[in-house]
């Protein structure tokens, strides 16, 4: 008994002892994984939102010393060229300055092509002093290191070009005169026309120049292949001017009528609208209702529907402010819609198409004095205020 009774007393406290560890054990380890859970998330929540924070923040912003006269964006590389009264500097996607030129009096006429390997502009030794000055400019092209390829005079005396997107054509012109002249990169002279460069633009393959002054689409030759009805205007072409958006030049009259004409298969539909774009392929056709519902759809879809051919229905539509600016991506993934509110606040917003939700957006109290949206929507550069540029990436 006295064995039993000392193994019993010995053992059994022992047991307990052990339990007893084992629960304290458990207990704690309970408690340290909580507390490590409840640190975790919260990390996880904090560096979530300040990612999501710095998404919609500019990659980088850039202030200058004096006035900037414009920007230009090469829309697929996302380099951008910035431009004063008489300097210019390039800069590549991540913000580094490349090169600048600034031994020069005045510069106008900037261009730059969709890869940033072309570059033109123009320059005088003179300053330009007043609205009315004529100046001597020499016509400049490089490529993105800067290296100069070629110079030559303009002999029009126009401050004014345009540079095709592939950088193979140039449009010399000016507001006031009615005349525009093509030149290739070499600076061949190709044809001219009594137009104005305002209303000159190239469809995005860079097969065809259209004119809205006189509703006209050109070849690079300078021949009419096509024509809108008398008092339209372009709004928005596709590539090779396949599937074309246009709309009367008074808009009061028209009704908000949009124009969509499918130039190849010779058809055309009307539908109600306050802007539209369409998208590089012609595939994909976006607009904002006069209920100010933004619709994306199905260019064949849209066509059959208006036509009584099928019943049909958007891919895509959300109630916004009024439309000021649209862009689909060339690989036809994304939305840009800028709009404007009553109030006069500017909203950006970027839209999946593919999984139909915002992955974007941000807003502004004043308006950016200018915008450029690369053709992917993958980076968004904004002129706020005199000096002051932002770039965003996108995607």
């Amino acid at each position: 008994n006295t064995c039993f009774s000392f193994q019993i007393k010995i053992a059994f406290p022992c047991k307990i002892k052990l339990n007893l560890i084992r629960a304290m054990k458990g207990i704690f380890s309970k408690k340290i994984l909580a507390i490590f859970l409840i640190f975790w998330f919260g990390f996880s929540s904090l560096e979530g939102r300040a990612k999501k924070k710095q998404a919609f923040a500019p990659l980088f912003i850039k202030s200058f010393k004096s006035a900037i006269q414009g920007i230009k964006l090469a829309t697929s590389s996302g380099d951008f060229v910035v431009y004063g009264k008489d300097w210019l500097s390039y800069f590549n996607a991540r913000g580094k300055q490349v090169w600048k030129k600034k031994d020069f009096k005045y510069i106008c006429g900037v261009g730059i092509s969709r890869d940033g390997q072309v570059v033109l502009y123009q320059t005088s030794s003179v300053p330009k002093t007043g609205p009315q000055t004529t100046l001597d400019l020499t016509v400049h092209i490089a490529d993105g290191t800067g290296k100069e390829l070629l110079r030559g005079p303009n002999p029009y005396r126009y401050f004014y070009s345009l540079l095709s997107p592939q950088g193979n054509y140039i449009v010399f012109g000016d507001p006031l005169a009615k005349k525009i002249y093509v030149y290739d990169r070499n600076l061949n002279r190709l044809w001219e026309r009594e137009t104005y460069l305002w209303y000159i633009n190239f469809d995005p393959a860079e097969e065809f120049i259209y004119d809205s002054a006189f509703g006209l689409v050109l070849n690079m030759k300078g021949r009419r292949v096509w024509e809108l009805p008398r008092g339209m205007k372009f709004l928005s072409i596709s590539a090779r001017a396949e599937i074309i958006l246009s709309r009367p030049f008074l808009l009061v009259k028209s009704k908000n009528q949009i124009y969509l004409t499918a130039r190849t298969t010779l058809e055309q539909v009307i539908f109600q609208g306050l802007n539209a774009v369409v998208s590089y392929d012609g595939g994909l056709v976006a607009f904002q209702s006069p209920e100010k519902e933004v619709q994306l759809w199905r260019t064949r879809d849209l066509i059959a529907s208006l036509k009584g051919e099928k019943p049909a229905q958007p891919l895509w539509k959300e109630k916004t402010a009024p439309v000021k600016f649209f862009n689909i991506s060339f690989d036809n993934q994304t939305l840009f819609i800028q709009s404007e509110t009553e109030q006069g606040i500017t909203q950006m917003e970027l839209i999946d198409l593919v999984k139909l939700k915002r992955i974007w957006g941000k807003s502004w109290s004043l308006p950016p004095e200018e915008l450029f949206i690369g053709e992917e929507n993958q980076v968004l550069v904004l002129q706020q205020g005199a000096n002051l540029l932002e770039y965003y990436q996108l995607r």
